[in-house]
Formats: structure tokens, sequence, C-alpha cells
């Protein structure tokens, strides 16, 4: 542990508010062009932070350190806020119909009282930020809070995302007990988001792939789970290939991510929504 609590030390004293950046990836509708869409821009919010010598500090680095601790938590409190004033100040670049994924971390969630209210807060302060605008993306280990978590969250009016389905991070057995099973409000499926990993996705265009069979048989469990419960919306992370986007759209996915949009850019008045009929005829 001591070689953890070293780096831990090293990079919060690193980590300053000034040194934060906010990068943001596109999150792409399968459906037409003409379908009506709740969200017009839908994107993931991904943290950066540079150094004293303005170079960005690998993720990993950062985020590979204990995920138990209170350094996450304040992590968590620092990001939000950056964000949430980034989001109000791009308001009128954004319209009212965008959602904005940002990941929430394993003590933060544990701990949810204190902070769904610092996030009511915010909102009072940032005004123009509805909670249909904000979707917590969850993908820690451990089961500790998330139920509470979850309810509290989606009956506040907050989207939830299950980021790394397929992992160890959320196995089917625990997206089965701590999830699905656990909703109190049905309606509440409706925001509800399973981003499945990109390792089932990575491969796909390559027939010769030997674990082909198994990618695609992942596919059908949670093509199977979107059967059962037709109101969550399944996302595949990781897609770099148009063949694949193509498939995964024909086979029933609703949304697609991954560096065939493009990579992770800082987020700005530039911001652009990609459509995916779009990219197709360029």
């Amino acid at each position: 542990m001591k070689k953890i609590d070293n780096l831990e030390i090293i990079i919060e004293k690193k980590i300053k508010i000034s040194n934060l950046e906010i990068f943001s990836q596109p999150i792409i509708d399968f459906k037409k062009i003409n379908s009506s869409n709740l969200h017009d821009k839908h994107f993931e919010i991904l943290s950066r932070f540079y150094n004293s010598n303005q170079k960005l500090i690998p993720p990993d680095k950062i985020f590979s350190i204990d995920r138990n601790s209170h350094f996450f938590e304040k992590l968590d409190y620092i990001i939000f806020e950056e964000v949430f004033k980034k989001l109000h100040n791009l308001s009128n670049k954004l319209g009212h119909n965008y959602l904005a994924a940002i990941n929430v971390s394993k003590p933060t969630i544990f701990r949810n009282g204190n902070f769904l209210k610092y996030i009511e807060d915010l909102r009072k302060t940032y005004s123009s930020i509805k909670p249909e605008n904000i979707q917590f993306e969850l993908t820690e280990k451990g089961d500790n809070g998330i139920c509470d978590f979850l309810n509290k969250s989606l009956n506040l009016g907050y989207n939830i995302s299950i980021d790394d389905f397929g992992t160890e991070n959320f196995s089917v057995q625990k997206l089965r007990n701590v999830v699905l099973n656990q909703i109190q409000n049905k309606e509440n499926f409706s925001k509800l988001k399973i981003k499945v990993d990109r390792a089932f996705i990575k491969n796909l265009h390559n027939k010769n792939t030997k674990d082909l069979a198994i990618d695609h048989a992942f596919l059908e469990i949670a093509l199977a789970i979107k059967k059962v419960y037709p109101q969550i919306t399944l996302v595949a992370e990781g897609i770099e290939e148009v063949s694949t986007a193509k498939y995964l759209r024909k086979i029933g996915f609703d949304y697609g991510q991954g560096f065939l949009w493009g990579k992770p850019q800082i987020f700005n008045e530039n911001y652009e929504q990609p459509k995916f009929e779009d990219f197709l005829i360029k």
C-alpha cells in the first residue's frame, strides 16, 4: 500500500483546478436522421490534467491507484463543478436536448447522500442544466451503495449508464442482481443505458479472430436483456470500423462510441455532434 499511498500524494499535489481540462467524445445515435430523438447531442465527458510542464498526465497514472480512496471522491467533486460550469457556459451552443455522461467513482457512490445534494446545489448555481441532461456513468468493482445511488439518482430524473459491461467491473450477474432487479420504479428503465465493453466490439470486423464466436455470443446476451427490458438503451464502445457500426445497428444496438468518429477532443464551443448517416455518406 505504501507505494500506492505515495503515488496518491504525488498525484494529489499535481492536480489543481487550473490544470484540469475537460475533453469529450461523441456517442452516436444509430437511428435514422428523421427519427425523433430526445437528445440532439450526446457525449461522454473525460477529465484530463496537465502537469507543471503543461503536458497531459496519462489517465492510467491517475485512475490506476486505489479506487476506494477518498482521493477519488474529492476528484469527483472538482470534476463535476468544472463540467457543470462548462455545460452552463455552453448552453446556447448545446441547446436544451443534450446528454453528458460523467463518470462517478466508487467512494462517491458509497456516500451518495452528500454527492447528490451537492449535484442538486450545483444545478441551482448553473440553472440551465436539468437532471435529464446528466448521465452518471458507473464502472466500479464492488456492489456497496450502487442500489441506493441508482434509485435516488433515477428518481431525481438523472440518467444512469453501466460502463464496461461484460468485464470484471460489471458482469452479467452484477447487472442482474444489483441493477435490473433493484430498480424500484419501472418507468426509470428508460433512463438506463448499458455500454458493452470494447473487448467484445473491437474485433467484429475481423473474420479470422478466434474469439469471434465469444464476442457474438456476448452480444446476444446484451440483446436478450434488451428484449426483456425494451426501455433500456444499448451502447457499443470501441467502434473503429464502418462495417462494425453497420452491423451493430442492424442487430439492434441503439448507440455507438469509438475512434471511428474521432478521438476525444477538448470540450468547447466547437463541439459538433456527428450523425451516423452523414458519416457513412462521407
